[in-house]
């Protein structure tokens, strides 16, 4: 992971963070579902921080479930949502 990724995974690791009980960091291939990290309450907040981020919505219909369990995945996303706000060379 780059320096970059690091800082735009910062707050998303940071809120679920406060989600747990845990001291322990999440594994970057945990469910975050299955784990019980995220739920139907937490969810919503979590895709506010998300769209916050990207600037833009987070359309749950084109959006693949697997992009947001894991921190791999939403990692991915971001990368994705970033790369599409670059400009084209």
């Amino acid at each position: 992971m780059t320096q970059a990724d690091s800082d735009i995974m910062r707050p998303v690791t940071e809120l679920l963070g406060r989600f747990t009980d845990s001291t322990e960091a999440i594994a970057w291939d945990q469910d975050l579902v299955e784990t019980g990290v995220l739920d139907s309450l937490t969810m919503v907040e979590f895709l506010q921080l998300l769209e916050e981020i990207t600037e833009s919505p987070i359309d749950l219909t084109t959006t693949n479930r697997e992009h947001l369990q894991t921190l791999n995945g939403i990692s991915a996303l971001l990368e994705r949502a970033r790369a599409r706000d670059l400009p084209e060379r």
